[in-house]
């Protein structure tokens, strides 16, 4: 292609022009006024989702790499809830420490001796069945601190003599109290909670019959009240944790399809890695649909159909989501949120000694279908519960739950 004399004299100037412009130190340019922009130096690396190397400004690609390893390098390595009862156990561990004047340089310090003494000051000072809390915390903060991964504590003789003689003076301590409380009826007794407690199924009716009754109040409190008895029924349904529930990323992660069923978008399963369960290859979101839908009951005074319009007016309301943060504080702080809201109301009380807390839900929805179905569905729970071996289902089920009409009514479209 020929090009005209004016044209090639015109290209010229601009790659002498471009020429002088490289030359120029930033300073000379900043100096000259250059109003010049300095190309950014790229470089080919890998990044999420691509296949083949991605272009990316050099400089950005370090500050990843920085802030990258600085977030390595901070301990941890298990989920929120892990490290926040290492957390909760090493406050624990050095206040006892602080109270028998072990120096401080000892605390983590691996002496039989130090350990003795703190199983004696936890002996009187907390209510713990096993002292494994303790040693599991002690190897981590080894990993930590001194980067010895040996886990000393772990089955050293001594340590476990110390362990198994704990055991058995602390079930002695808890054997005196029952006595004392039974020879005592009058005397109050503060409620402790144990884990994995189900709901009554008086209880869960109260809840049903007020959340009915908050449907035609129109005010600020029992549109609150109704979003916070919908967290409760959701638990009851789907048997889902708390957790799942603060992953709720709107209210349309609840609705009903055309035939009035109830539907859920599931976001966050605890232990699921990057959101996926390693030995299925599940994959979040999952959406209770279809076969995984759970139909309303025969009539409008069904059980579970006054729970599902209890939800459907909780959405309309756009009360659901309730628990503040964001997605990672909500799926980290849902658990403590349901709790204490179940303590306001007083839905929290299952029997003399003993609560119910968030995880109830999930353990009554278990528990109920199990008696309901004889037994005979556990490998219909395990996917329901969305775990992978139904003798999990078998330990996890409270096989003395008591069935009320309500409940049984409730959990009949298992």
């Amino acid at each position: 292609m020929t090009f005209s004399p004016g044209a090639r004299e015109r290209a010229a100037g601009g790659r002498r022009q471009s020429s002088r412009t490289r030359s120029l130190s930033a300073k000379q340019r900043e100096a000259q006024g250059a109003d010049v922009q300095v190309p950014l130096r790229m470089v080919k690396v890998r990044v999420p989702g691509k296949r083949s190397a991605q272009e990316v400004p050099e400089e950005e690609r370090q500050q990843s790499l920085a802030q990258a390893n600085d977030r390595m390098n901070s301990g941890g390595g298990g989920s929120a809830s892990t490290t926040h009862t290492h957390e909760t156990y090493r406050l624990i561990w050095t206040q006892g420490c602080k109270e028998l004047g072990i120096p401080a340089e000892d605390w983590f310090k691996f002496d039989t001796e130090v350990f003795r003494r703190m199983a004696a000051w936890s002996l009187i000072s907390i209510q713990l069945g096993k002292l494994d809390i303790f040693t599991t915390m002690l190897n981590k903060e080894r990993q930590f601190l001194f980067k010895d991964y040996s886990d000393p504590w772990k089955k050293h003789p001594e340590i476990v003599r110390i362990k198994k003689k704990y055991s058995m003076e602390k079930h002695q301590d808890n054997l005196a109290e029952q006595a004392r409380v039974a020879a005592n009826p009058d005397l109050e007794v503060e409620l402790k909670p144990r884990l994995r407690v189900s709901i009554p199924g008086d209880t869960i009716e109260e809840i049903v019959t007020e959340g009915a009754q908050l449907i035609s109040d129109r005010s600020a409190e029992s549109t609150v009240k109704l979003g916070h008895i919908s967290s409760m029924l959701l638990t009851l349904l789907f048997a889902v944790r708390a957790s799942t529930i603060g992953g709720m990323m709107s209210n349309d992660d609840i609705w009903f399809d055309d035939r009035g069923r109830l539907c859920m978008t599931i976001r966050f399963v605890k232990y699921w890695v990057m959101g996926r369960q390693e030995s299925t290859g599940k994959q979040l979101p999952l959406h209770r649909v279809g076969r995984d839908s759970i139909p309303p009951g025969d009539n409008a005074e069904h059980p579970r159909s006054r729970a599902m319009a209890i939800l459907a007016e909780a959405k309309r309301r756009q009360s659901l989501l309730w628990i503040p943060g964001n997605f990672q504080e909500r799926t980290d702080s849902a658990s403590k949120e349901i709790s204490d809201m179940m303590k306001g109301y007083g839905w929290n009380r299952v029997d003399e000694g003993h609560q119910a807390t968030s995880h109830s839900g999930r353990k009554t929805c278990v528990s109920a279908i199990d008696a309901c179905t004889e037994g005979r569905e556990r490998s219909a729970l395990k996917e329901w519960m969305l775990v992978t071996d139904e003798i999990l289902v078998t330990r996890y089920c409270e096989r003395d739950y008591e069935m009320t009409e309500f409940t049984s009514a409730l959990y009949d479209w298992f």
